[in-house]
């Protein structure tokens, strides 16, 4: 259940208006701040009136006075000030001590999903004989696009593929995404080492494979920027202008198909939230489209 809270909260708006609170607040101390700042009255006892700044040392005979809006404004801002950092000080504790290990097996867990749901061609949570030949059908869209192999891999090397690495109730027998996705993560995630990639590179060669050869990747031929979006708009129906801004922000240029297939490998092995490398696929498939049917 906190999997999921947890997911819903990292989706939602709600990071960003607590963020955006907490600039104003911010923001709020620097506006005053500079307002008033060198706008003290300092007066002695034995008469004359200078101006001084607000920090200093003063002597002991001297009576400061501000502006009243920036104490009414200071004095409740240090009442609220106290809370916010007490709630703070929790937050990390937890996040540190508590959040962070359980974010490791969470994240690959999203990831997984996210890697299943590209499986499942009509979303409905099911990964049937049906999706399989919906899926195979972007695969050879894939392949006209990318030009890696000259002819589209055997059917029975294709379904062989499927039912090895995902049909795990038994060839060609329909399994749900959650199952597919627990019997993976059983598989690649590990306590001690937290990750294992050696089992999941063969599945995504193996996937590769449908539009690409081995000889193929080794010449490493750069994936061009408008491909890089027609590959992701057939593969999961991701908006050209969507993919194009995260080709900017997060992959690595010049990116070639190699790179792309290390991505992939990446995507269902690595927990690491708080690396870069690890989640590329995991920010541009974030927001995709629930119905993702190959329309080519």
């Amino acid at each position: 259940m906190w999997e999921r809270v947890h997911e819903c909260y990292d989706l939602s708006v709600l990071q960003q208006i607590i963020s955006l609170v907490l600039l104003l607040f911010s923001r709020s101390y620097i506006v005053y701040g500079v307002k008033y700042d060198g706008n003290c009255n300092k007066t002695k006892y034995n008469g004359g009136v200078n101006i001084l700044t607000l920090h200093g040392n003063h002597p002991a005979n001297t009576t400061i006075t501000c502006d009243p809006e920036f104490y009414d404004y200071y004095f409740h801002a240090k009442i609220v000030q106290l809370p916010v950092y007490a709630v703070y000080a929790v937050y990390y504790f937890v996040f540190l001590f508590f959040v962070v290990p359980m974010e490791k097996k969470w994240f690959l867990r999203r990831k997984l999903r996210q890697w299943v749901r590209i499986l499942d061609a009509d979303q409905d949570g099911i990964i049937s004989q049906e999706d399989m030949n919906k899926t195979n059908e972007k695969m050879e869209c894939l392949r006209q696009l990318v030009g890696g192999r000259e002819s589209a891999l055997p059917v029975t090397d294709q379904t062989k593929w499927w039912n090895e690495n995902v049909f795990r109730c038994g060839p060609g027998k329909d399994i749900s995404e959650n199952d597919l996705t627990n019997f993976m993560f059983a598989n690649v995630f590990r306590q001690d080492a937290g990750y294992n990639d050696d089992k999941m590179k063969p599945i995504i060669k193996g996937w590769f494979e449908f539009f690409t050869t081995e000889e193929y990747l080794k010449e490493n031929w750069i994936i061009e920027k408008e491909d890089f979006c027609k590959f992701w708009t057939i593969l999961a129906q991701i908006e050209h202008g969507y993919s194009t801004e995260m080709l900017n922000r997060y992959f690595p240029s010049p990116i070639t198909m190699s790179d792309l297939l290390e991505e992939f490998v990446t995507l269902v092995s690595n927990p690491m939230f708080y690396e870069v490398h690890a989640s590329r696929i995991f920010h541009l498939l974030k927001y995709r489209p629930k119905d993702t049917f190959c329309k080519s």
